[in-house]
Order: structure tokens, then sequence, then C-alpha cells
């Protein structure tokens, strides 16, 4: 199953509940691989960001999710400044295009409002500008849901930790 991982900067677009595969053997092994993934993955992401930005800030939590069975992921989201005279949209194209570079492949792109999301190998990602604070661009990464015997999910601690680009 594609592991999606989408990309929206701070005030993130509404959450999805995404369903769950199936209950993991190693719950607590695939939930930290899960994390340091996308702390790589999206520190990454940042570093590039922040080549386009006047100031980058990311963060990373558990979120719950599943319908049927409740399980985890992790999702990762920043907010980015543009640079003094450069508007967000201008932003958004910049770090797509950058994020392209790297290696990512742009799989979706609107101009109004300025939306992105990109592919690479099985993570998506999405850049925007953001609806509530239109003056930023927002990034956000989710990793799949995982699940695991009942009432495991809940133990996750869903406080945020720094996210910084590496």
């Amino acid at each position: 199953m594609k592991r999606l991982l989408a990309l929206s900067l701070l005030a993130v677009t509404p959450l999805m509940l995404l369903g769950c595969s199936g209950e993991s053997s190693d719950p607590d092994g695939d939930a930290e691989a899960q994390r340091e993934a996308i702390h790589r993955t999206f520190g990454s992401a940042l570093t590039t960001a922040g080549e386009h930005a006047s100031k980058v800030a990311g963060e990373g939590r558990w979120n719950l999710c599943g319908l049927e069975t409740q399980g985890v992921e992790y999702l990762a989201s920043a907010t980015v400044t543009p640079p003094a005279g450069t508007t967000p949209a201008a932003t958004v194209t910049a770090i797509t295009e950058a994020l392209s570079s790297d290696g990512w492949t742009t799989s979706k792109q609107k101009s109004q409002p300025p939306w992105a999301q990109l592919e690479q190998d099985d993570l998506l990602l999405t850049v925007q500008v953001e609806k509530l604070t239109p003056e930023v661009v927002t990034m956000s990464i989710r990793g799949e849901c995982i699940t695991g015997p009942d009432g495991w999910a809940t133990s996750m601690s869903e406080e945020p930790e720094p996210i910084e680009p590496s």
C-alpha cells in the first residue's frame, strides 16, 4: 500500500480519516520507522523550501486515524513565509520546481488557489497557499494509518515535536 504523505502548511488542511489496512504485527516498530522516515523526508523538503522563504517552521505529531479500527499516523506540517516582495503563489511555484529538481514528480497542480502535489517513491507531498492565512504557504506530510492491539493508538503522544530542515 502506498504510504501517503501530504504537505500543507501550518493551519493544516482538514484532516481526512484514512482507512487502516489491518493490524500491524509490530505497531511500535512500524510507528517509529514511519516517524523517522517522515522526519528525514520532511526535513529535506523543508531545507529545499527554506531556499525560497524568509522563514520555515515545522513540527510533527501522532494523529488518530481509521474508521473501523483506530490507529495512528504521523503528521508533519510547516509554515513557510515567503521572502519580502514575493507572493505566496510564486513561493508555491518556486518550492514545487525546486522539489522537482530534487527528484520529486509533480502529480497534480492548480493555479487557483496555488497548490501542488508531488510524488517520490511511495510518498506524496502537497504544497499550497494557506486558505486561512493566505500570506503564507503550508506544507504537511502524513504517514499511512498503523493499527495495533486495542488501546494502543490512544497511548501514542499527540504532543508536537519540532522538525528542523536537514
